[in-house]
C-alpha cells in the first residue's frame, strides 16, 4: 500500500470520528444548571465541525494527485537565494507563506524561518492556519489548530513542502520578484513566499 492510500485512510478514520463526536455530543442532554456547558459543547461542536472541513479539503488536496514540480524555475530567484545563503553561520531568515486554493474556499498562512544549508539553498520550518479552522467567536485562521511543515529551498528557487502531520509532499517552482517568491498552479491556486527581513 503506498503513501498516498495509507493517507487517505487515515483521513477518511480522523472525518469518521470527528463526525461520530459531533453527533455524539448534539444528543447528550446536559443539566442547565451547569453553568457554561452548554457554550463549551457548542464550542466543541463548532471545533470538530471545523477539522472535518479542513480534513475534506485535505481529502480533495491528496485526491487531485499534484505532481512535484510542474515546470522548471526560472532564473528570477538565483540572485535573492544567492543574497539569503551567503551567511553560512545559520542565520533564520524570517518568512511568511500563503496558499490561496483556486476552486476550494480555502487560503492557508503559515510563519517560519529559513536558513541556509551545506551545499545551498536553505530549509527551515513553519506553521500552518488554515482560514477553515475557527477559534474563539468564530475568528479563522485558529491558532491552536495549526500544522506543522518542513521547508527546503533550492538554490534555483524550489520549493519542497513535508506536511509533517499527514505526511505528504508538494513541490514548487517558483518565480521571483524582489523579495517575494510566487508559483501558479492550474486548478490548485497560487502558492506565495515572501523574505521579511
Amino acid at each position: 500500500m503506498n503513501d498516498k492510500a495509507v493517507l487517505g485512510i487515515v483521513v477518511a478514520c480522523i472525518s469518521a470520528l470527528a463526525t461520530l463526536g459531533a453527533a455524539y455530543i448534539n444528543k447528550l442532554d446536559f443539566n442547565p444548571e451547569h453553568k457554561g456547558v452548554d457554550q463549551r459543547v457548542s464550542d466543541l461542536s463548532a471545533d470538530l465541525r471545523d477539522k472535518e472541513k479542513s480534513l475534506v479539503a485535505l481529502k480533495q488536496f491528496a485526491s487531485r494527485e499534484i505532481k512535484p514540480t510542474p515546470r522548471r524555475s526560472d532564473e528570477s530567484c538565483l540572485a535573492l537565494i544567492k543574497e539569503k545563503t551567503r551567511d553560512a553561520n545559520g542565520v533564520a531568515h524570517p518568512i511568511e507563506l500563503t496558499m490561496h486554493r483556486e476552486q476550494e474556499k480555502l487560503v492557508t498562512y503559515s510563519t517560519g524561518s529559513l536558513s541556509a544549508v551545506a551545499g545551498g539553498g536553505l530549509s527551515g520550518t513553519a506553521n500552518q492556519l488554515f482560514s477553515d479552522r475557527s477559534g474563539p467567536g468564530s475568528q479563522p485562521f485558529n491558532l491552536a489548530a495549526a500544522d506543522q511543515l518542513d521547508l527546503t529551498l533550492t538554490p534555483t528557487g524550489s520549493l519542497h513542502i513535508h506536511y509533517k502531520p499527514w505526511n505528504f509532499d508538494t513541490d514548487w517552482a517558483l518565480s521571483c520578484k524582489g523579495s517575494l517568491m510566487t508559483s501558479y498552479l492550474q486548478n490548485f491556486g497560487v502558492v506565495t513566499l515572501t523574505f521579511r527581513d
